[in-house]
């Protein structure tokens, strides 16, 4: 598996003759697949995470609620029984915590590999592909799943690869286990040019979450971040009303922390979709609702919505996680709280002025 994920992502050996340098081969022929091992073995955000593992949720290995593969890359977890009868690649995919690697913005690189090709014992074919055989070998009808399992082409030096037509981690999950054919992701043109990273995180998130500004884990990137800043203590105006609000709510967590005091306070605003978020960090209190207790070092928060004008406590904790709608994906667990008067929730138009007072604002959103 690790040969065939390197040889896929062009991981190169070194060669003592230096034919290769900066880890690109310019001849294909010299050219030496090896290993792909992720070394990131304390990072949360590591992409070839097996779910299961001691990291992933929490979660111990051998529970019911964990999923586990046997020596024949099957899942023995029931609740994961639409994926019994996939193929072992399949399987495999399905556990990876991100299955498809994004193309490097830096290098004007939009592709994104999905790593079901390097998985697949019979690559570049696609899982589409060998579904589609599969049924033909029992009679029935041959038909893709979804343009992010069926699509393929040629990267640039040569190498067949399998490409999706967006980077949605759920998609060929989805399919895999419905047979469902997304619309947004069905074939397209073979002239169709390739969509922009953007339009592609765009159809990526609404699978997950209506609001990913909320909702989506710190190791999830936003590209449309419009503004952002920070400071210490309370905040200045125009959020300083509604700050004396949200202390107030915060000094009802629990059991009651009279004491607390707002040590710190973040202000992010986003694009598509339009989001506006004031995090207070407390001081005095680690309570959260998730757990049911105060963290014993993870700080809290309580995050309002400047646009929905609403309010919830979150915490930085890394396990304070709900399930979303994809497997293997995660959202921030949040608490609701009393929503904040009108009154005191700033309008779009003080957001603007209080970003252009600090120049925060992106013009590109």
């Amino acid at each position: 598996v690790t040969v065939r994920l390197g040889d896929a992502l062009a991981v190169d050996k070194p060669h003592k003759d230096g034919a290769c340098k900066d880890g690109a081969c310019e001849d294909e022929a010299q050219r030496q697949p090896t290993n792909f091992i992720d070394l990131s073995v304390y990072s949360r955000s590591r992409c070839f995470r097996l779910m299961g593992c001691s990291k992933g949720g929490g979660r111990k290995l051998g529970s019911e609620a964990s999923p586990r593969l046997t020596p024949n890359w099957e899942f023995t977890s029931s609740s994961l029984a639409p994926f019994l009868q996939s193929a072992g690649q399949q399987s495999l995919l399905a556990s990876l915590v991100v299955p498809v690697i994004q193309g490097d913005a830096a290098s004007n690189s939009h592709r994104t590999i999905d790593i079901s090709a390097a998985l697949c014992e019979s690559a570049p074919l696609s899982c589409a592909q060998q579904r589609a055989d599969a049924m033909a070998g029992e009679g029935g009808a041959a038909t893709p799943l979804c343009g992010t399992c069926a699509r393929s082409a040629s990267s640039a030096n040569g190498n067949s690869i399998l490409l999706t037509g967006e980077p949605a981690i759920g998609a060929a999950r989805r399919c895999m286990a419905t047979g469902e054919v997304p619309a947004e992701t069905a074939p397209a043109a073979a002239d169709t040019e390739a969509p922009q990273p953007e339009a592609a995180w765009v159809s990526h998130v609404r699978l997950l979450s209506a609001a990913p500004l909320l909702d989506l884990v710190q190791s999830i990137s936003h590209p449309f971040i419009c503004a952002k800043t920070h400071g210490g203590g309370m905040p200045p105006l125009p959020f300083s009303p509604l700050a004396e609000w949200a202390l107030q709510q915060i000094r009802a967590f629990g059991a009651g922390f009279p004491g607390a005091t707002i040590g710190g306070w973040r202000y992010c605003r986003s694009a598509h979709p339009t989001e506006a978020l004031l995090h207070l960090m407390p001081k005095g209190t680690r309570f959260c609702y998730h757990i049911g207790r105060e963290h014993r070092s993870q700080n809290t928060m309580l995050t309002i919505s400047l646009i929905k004008e609403r309010a919830w406590q979150r915490c930085w904790d890394a396990d304070c996680v709900v399930p979303s709608n994809v497997p293997a994906m995660n959202l921030k667990a949040k608490h609701s709280c009393s929503s904040p008067p009108p009154s005191l929730v700033p309008s779009l138009l003080d957001l603007i002025r209080f970003e252009r007072s600090r120049r925060l604002l992106n013009e590109d959103f």
